[in-house]
């Protein structure tokens, strides 16, 4: 598994909210204007399978070039030492008398047509592949942009009911095309990753002057050291059964450093305001002026484990250059992706928090970070309905019940709040270990 395939956070239901800005900005203290929002996104003609081919409004997309090499015309990437999974777009899909040697060298199950993608379970004696999704069953969506249009490719027809979901991103400065495995998610829909020049606006960038030869690889970057006491806008980003997402807007201010507290404002209507140095949290309706209060996991940073990440590799992330840095859980088996920016290796961009047995996705994207060691005294301040223990009474029946408006007003506290206590609570827990 690379990098690249844990992208799964740039797409987004519809096209909404996919574009950010190409670099980090300074904060300010409240949520800004909202970046415009892209066109949305064109379903296409029924793709000619055998040539490849598909129209998708004005744009006509040609993807019988799509192969690894000039001798190779399927692509084939191992997923954790498990499975191998196998993908051929061009001359109709995969042949149907099976891929590979080791682990794919005949289908579980015999395809009525030729398969799109194939899995093979690599354990297994003799080795044997399931069929994910047929050629035959695709449907192609284009998501225009400017900069980083995308293709998405879902295709069914695969054994037990499995399909697949395959996002194709645009990639000028690559000559050839990279095949990567994402997660399989609920319901037997897997996701892969494809970097290509082939679908982007201008088509495939014409060939390079050859570099003069380099002496040795590039070495690995100085380990990022970032600081704990900062003010950001960020996006919390979740993954469901119906496909990843971005879908939390909110500024974030942290001081670890100094006094381990840090407050999230949604929209300007909603706070989560997580105090560790005495053990408190409160979700709190400004709107409405009511609170519920919590214990909250321990909490030392966001970036603790950043000292025992390793470095994996580089990666262009919604076009920033990144510095990608992978810590594993030995504990969970769970994992994180920190992306920096290569230019700024001290400024993240996005932290991708994966749990590897569920496959089950949350991140945190931020927008634009900005160090600080000064804050406003009012910024962590408990609001005093959070002092009246109003939430508590929702669960203690000897005291008097809350009004069904207060009551109501808690709940969408509570309600707009989930993300954010799910991605702390997972930063909590990774930064114990």
């Amino acid at each position: 598994m690379t990098g690249t395939a844990l992208l799964l956070v740039l797409l987004v239901a519809g096209g909404a909210n996919a574009q950010f800005p190409p670099s980090p900005q300074p904060p300010s203290p409240s949520p800004g204007p909202q970046p415009p929002t892209p066109p949305p996104p064109v379903q296409c003609s029924v793709p000619n399978v055998q040539a490849a081919t598909c129209t998708c409004g004005s744009r006509k997309f040609d993807l019988s070039g799509l192969v690894p090499s000039s001798t190779q015309s399927y692509f084939s990437q191992n997923f954790q030492g498990q499975y191998t999974y196998y993908f051929q777009i061009a001359k109709g899909g995969l042949p149907t008398s099976g891929v590979g040697s080791q682990s794919c060298s005949k289908y579980t199950h015999q395809p009525s047509s030729a398969p799109l993608i194939a899995q093979g379970t690599d354990s297994t004696t003799p080795a044997a592949c399931n069929v994910l999704a047929l050629a035959a069953e695709q449907t192609w969506t284009y998501h225009p942009s400017e900069q980083n249009p995308l293709l998405v490719i879902d295709a069914a027809g695969g054994d037990g009911g499995r399909q697949v979901r395959i996002v194709l991103f645009c990639d000028p400065s690559e000559q050839t095309s990279h095949f990567d495995v994402g997660s399989e998610n609920p319901h037997l829909t897997y996701n892969f990753f494809v970097t290509t020049p082939l679908v982007c606006n201008s088509g495939p960038a014409p060939p390079p002057t050859p570099p003069p030869p380099s002496p040795s690889p590039s070495p690995t970057p100085a380990r990022p050291v970032i600081p704990e006491s900062f003010t950001a806008s960020v996006v919390y980003a979740e993954h469901d059964s119906s496909g990843p997402s971005f879908n939390l807007t909110a500024n974030l201010y942290s001081d670890y450093n100094n006094k381990m507290r840090s407050i999230v404002t949604i929209d300007g209507s909603f706070e989560v305001l997580f105090r560790y140095d005495m053990n408190k949290q409160f979700t709190y309706n400004k709107t409405a002026d009511v609170c519920v209060p919590n214990t909250p996991d321990p909490m030392t940073g966001l970036f603790g484990f950043v000292s025992a990440a390793r470095f994996y590799g580089n990666h262009v992330l919604f076009g920033i250059s990144c510095d990608t840095w992978l810590y594993e859980n030995t504990t969970d088996k769970s994992l994180v992706l920190l992306f920096v920016s290569h230019a700024n290796p001290n400024t993240p961009v996005y932290l991708d928090l994966r749990e590897q047995q569920g496959l089950q996705d949350t991140g945190l994207f931020f927008k634009s970070f900005s160090p600080t060691s000064t804050f406003d005294p009012a910024v962590f301040a408990i609001p005093s309905a959070c002092t009246k223990s109003q939430g508590l009474q929702k669960q203690t029946s000897a005291k008097k019940q809350l009004s069904a408006k207060k009551q109501a007003a808690l709940d969408a506290a509570q309600a707009n709040s989930i993300l954010v206590h799910k991605v702390h609570e997972r930063l909590a827990k990774l930064n114990q270990n």
